[in-house]
């Protein structure tokens, strides 16, 4: 049975996490210029967030380390769930050496279309105003 080829680093991966909403997870992968979200219904976003974004990794086939960037939803939404997300975005981004950045909902294409730094250099906060 012939293996499933990896993505090339080239592809440019971004991992998306979006926790806005206190009942659901949404972490996307942009890959090529081809967004690919997975939503999921959670209780509790903070015992489910890890293994949903190792889920969303593994189907994709890919390694974290794989990934150059990891964006995050700063709001507004959920003040728990931003604050969840906003952990896990930058110890990943931390412990994998690759930039974090925040934005606000409305913005993710914007956001997609920036040159990242190479390292991680800044924190992501979340943004709590309506």
């Amino acid at each position: 049975m012939k293996k499933p080829e990896k993505l090339k680093l080239k592809d440019a991966m971004k991992l998306i996490i979006d926790t806005t909403d206190r009942n659901k997870l949404k972490i996307g992968l942009f890959v090529n210029n081809n967004l690919d979200f997975s939503e999921f219904e959670t209780q509790d976003q903070s015992a489910d967030i890890l293994s949903k974004i190792n889920q969303v990794i593994v189907k994709a086939k890919i390694e974290s380390r794989d990934l150059i960037a990891i964006l995050v939803c700063a709001g507004p939404g959920s003040y728990t769930g931003l604050r969840v997300a906003m952990a896990v975005a930058n110890v990943m981004a931390w412990s994998l050496d690759i930039p974090v950045l925040a934005y606000n909902k409305d913005e993710l294409e914007k956001v997609l279309s920036q040159n990242l730094d190479q390292k991680f250099s800044k924190i992501a906060l979340p943004d709590y105003s309506n």
